[in-house]
């Protein structure tokens, strides 16, 4: 359900009153790593359970995209001067939440290959997210 995300956003928000802009750019973020996945899903990397969907991300994913867009804002913090870090970080924690999904039955990843393409993908999409929110927003 999107309910979840939902009330997710709505605590980041009352939290931490976010601008606009960075909250516009924290949803393209989540936008962009749910379109990676499809396109990872297309590509045979991942594949999801018949129950879920077959040529699509599951519901599921896409509220897992919406409830991590936040996170951006937290890591933000502690990673914005050490982005190496964050690629680091980001190329060993990236696929093995990928790789927990075999756990729970929902999502597999379909051999080292897709383990070292969400790796790469990791390395770079976790400091281009930092670094994005640091920028300040363009205001007219």
């Amino acid at each position: 359900s999107l309910l979840v995300p939902l009330v997710g956003w709505a605590l980041f928000m009352a939290a931490f009153k976010p601008r606009w802009q960075d909250c516009s750019r924290l949803l393209a973020l989540a936008g962009i790593g749910a379109a990676a996945d499809m396109a990872a899903l297309k590509a045979g990397l991942i594949e999801v359970t018949a129950a879920s969907a077959a040529n699509f991300l599951p519901l599921w994913l896409i509220a897992l995209w919406l409830l991590f867009a936040p996170a951006f804002a937290l890591l933000q913090k502690p990673l914005q001067a050490r982005l190496w870090l964050a690629a680091l970080l980001g190329a060993i924690f990236g696929p093995l939440s990928y790789k927990s999904g075999e756990g729970f039955g929902v999502l597999a990843l379909n051999g080292w290959r897709a383990f070292a393409a969400y790796a790469v993908f990791w390395a770079c999409f976790l400091p281009l997210g930092i670094y994005l929110l640091r920028k300040p927003a363009v205001t007219s």
